[in-house]
């Protein structure tokens, strides 16, 4: 059993208790915007502009491998287009599926695995726009990513009131901000959301979603196996989008075995979800007894 951000002893504050219960205003709740790169050229490139890493690295003890996308347009202001989404699966929220199967339908060049979601439902946890359609509000305080329709990007604690597709294009809820203002922010998060100790300190794959000073998107995940106690803790997974990829700001995702990265059709990731007999055929070439997880929503990079 995966260790999962908050259980039945600790649950997750919804908003209106915590700004109750901290006696917060509006304008002291933590959100940041930033302006993302090429967002306002006079010209759209049809091509999503991005580069591929696989990533190997020796750090805290460990032989790191995982895979990063860096992509350079992913909005563009003037003509209201996109070359990054926040997709559900084919079937909807709720609904699974495969992060290859619902890349291969939205037609993503490349497709990670994105929010947390109830396992046994496929119920979306959090907020979900997607291309500019309200999917799901939620009242969970859980910290957000997004696009706004202005060409920025947004990164905190967003009321749920405020939350509409006239202001957000894309937008997913992480649990745990990694990274604010280039520096590790996994501990005032923690405290806001309540997320477990356990599940931030553990070694297991993650995946993660961010932006560099230049305003650059960085899709983010680390391969692991939590049975093994292998792969980053958050503060590691922090530290090496900071000190490796030049993060200014960035969330988790849904880790462990719903991590999955793809490339053109092609699982790059080290899956480490058990396979069930109906998992076949296997789209893992890392393992023949490892296999995808069936997930709610993804990060997609298309033309």
């Amino acid at each position: 059993m995966e260790i999962q951000p908050n259980d039945a002893s600790n649950p997750a504050p919804t908003f209106s208790q915590y700004l109750k219960s901290n006696k917060l205003t509006k304008s002291k709740l933590i959100v940041d915007y930033y302006p993302i790169i090429n967002a306002f050229n006079s010209t759209f490139s049809k091509l999503a502009d991005y580069e591929l890493i696989a990533y190997k690295k020796s750090r805290f003890g460990q032989d790191m491998t995982g895979n990063a996308a860096i992509l350079r347009n992913p909005f563009h202001v003037p003509t209201k287009k996109s070359h990054f989404h926040f997709f559900p699966s084919i079937e909807g929220c709720p609904g699974k599926n495969k992060t290859s199967i619902s890349a291969l339908s939205y037609k993503c060049d490349v497709a990670m695995n994105a929010g947390f979601f109830d396992v046994p439902t496929g119920g979306c946890l959090g907020k979900v726009v997607s291309d500019s359609k309200l999917v799901q509000n939620s009242d969970m305080m859980r910290v957000n990513f997004g696009i706004t329709q202005d060409g920025r990007y947004v990164i905190g604690y967003l009321n749920p009131a405020e939350v509409s597709t006239s202001t957000y294009r894309e937008l997913i809820s992480g649990a745990v901000w990694l990274v604010r203002q280039g520096k590790v922010f996994v501990n005032q998060s923690r405290d806001i959301e309540h997320t477990g100790q356990q599940f931030i300190s553990f070694a297991a794959p993650r995946t993660s979603i961010g932006f560099t000073a230049k305003g650059e998107l960085v899709l983010l995940e680390m391969n692991g196996m939590e049975s093994l106690k292998q792969g980053p803790s958050l503060y590691e997974m922090a530290q090496i989008l900071i000190e490796d990829f030049g993060v200014y700001s960035a969330i988790n995702l849904d880790g462990g075995g719903s991590s999955t990265f793809v490339a053109k059709g092609t699982v790059l990731s080290e899956c480490c979800d058990q396979c069930a007999t109906s998992d076949l055929p296997n789209h893992c070439p890392s393992s023949a007894t490892r296999c995808e997880r069936k997930v709610t929503t993804i990060n997609c990079i298309k033309n």
